[in-house]
């Protein structure tokens, strides 16, 4: 379920003659721009800060930790959205940005909403930067390899 709607999406997206392929073709420049490396490598590194602190937190804590970062980034990613390519690019094309990362915030995540004092309490600094690849975590290494070769 929470793959199966971001894959039909982006099936629709990639299927020519299709609404979601116009709609996604209009914004295309905007987002390419907005989504850059250089606006999306400070949250990706937030996250990952935030995913090391649940893999070291108490049991109980992991998830919302992982909830409350996921949330931060994508409210991040719509926010550069939003400002540079209008709030409607956000309210008509909302599930071009992040369309696994929202379908999993919403399915798993709703509830832990960024900046509220529970999620505040649990996240490290926004900016915190991650062990990258002298973390424990693989994942963290591995993304922190994408992440680096990303051009």
């Amino acid at each position: 379920m929470a793959i199966a709607e971001p894959k039909k999406y982006q099936n629709l997206m990639c299927t020519h003659g299709t609404d979601e392929r116009a709609e996604y073709l209009k914004h295309a420049p905007c987002l390419q721009k907005a989504l850059s490396n250089d606006n999306v490598r400070p949250h990706l590194e937030d996250l990952m800060a935030a995913l090391e602190r649940a893999a070291e937190s108490q049991f109980q804590d992991r998830v919302p930790i992982m909830c409350c970062g996921l949330q931060r980034m994508y409210k991040n990613m719509l926010d550069i959205v939003e400002g540079q390519c209008g709030k409607g690019v956000v309210e008509d094309g909302g599930a071009l940005i992040g369309m696994s990362a929202s379908s999993i915030s919403e399915i798993f995540c709703r509830g832990y909403e960024p900046g509220t004092p529970r999620c505040s309490s649990l996240l490290p600094a926004q900016g915190t930067q991650s062990q990258g690849s002298n973390s424990k975590i693989q994942l963290i290494q591995f993304l922190n390899t994408a992440i680096s070769s990303w051009q």
